[in-house]
């Protein structure tokens, strides 16, 4: 297991925006997060009743479930792991795109990675992890030589530098997503889209 817990940058200025926006999806999470049963009492519906009209449904679409969906959660780990991810690599894009610019490609992440999701034929889907992947890949094309700091536990316990370039590309994108796909009920694609948009966003600014 691996777990990334910091970088070796932090932005020159407080990174307003990206503070902001993982307040929100917390605000917005404790608002309409109420698991129940449904269905004979066999499965667990986690919205409250009426929000699920925010997430993205494929069969009956509308225009603003492609960014309201991405600040909707299933879980306390799904959001944590969610925003977690946000502060630790959205904190220096945002010191790189400024604040106003941030929030305006953040959700465009979201936006791309739910029409990637759909593209691909994809079900109804929730959360912000598109949006992040997106943010992440911008990450890895800003600041590819960062040091990421690693927790392992595998017999032993312990922590290892390793370069953005290799952690990102190889083990988040390629492992997690590509090779790894064995976790039900994961918008694998949504996630390959995110990633996609925030590397081609990012390689699309540095040429201008």
């Amino acid at each position: 297991m691996l777990l990334p817990i910091r970088t070796s940058i932090r932005p020159r200025q407080t990174p307003y925006a990206n503070y902001a926006l993982i307040i929100l999806n917390v605000i917005i999470f404790l608002l309409t997060y109420s698991p129940h049963y449904t269905g004979m009492g066999r499965a667990v519906e986690p919205l409250r009743q009426g929000a699920d009209v925010l997430m993205l449904t494929p069969s009956h679409l509308h225009l603003w479930q492609f960014v309201s969906y991405a600040f909707l959660h299933a879980s306390f780990a799904h959001i944590f792991g969610n925003m977690f991810f946000l502060f630790l690599f959205g904190n220096n894009v945002n010191g790189k795109l400024g604040n106003i610019g941030y929030i305006c490609f953040y959700l465009a992440g979201a936006i791309f990675s739910a029409i990637g999701h759909i593209m691909v034929g994809g079900g109804d889907v929730l959360g912000a992890s598109g949006a992040v992947a997106a943010v992440t890949g911008a990450y890895l094309v800003l600041f590819p030589q960062t040091l990421i700091t690693i927790i392992y536990w595998f017999i032993i316990i312990g922590t290892m530098e390793v370069s953005a370039l290799y952690f990102i590309a190889f083990k988040m994108i390629f492992i997690d997503n590509v090779l790894a796909r064995y976790t039900p009920n994961v918008a694998y694609d949504a996630h390959l889209s995110g990633y996609a948009f925030g590397m081609l966003a990012m390689l699309l600014l540095l040429s201008t």
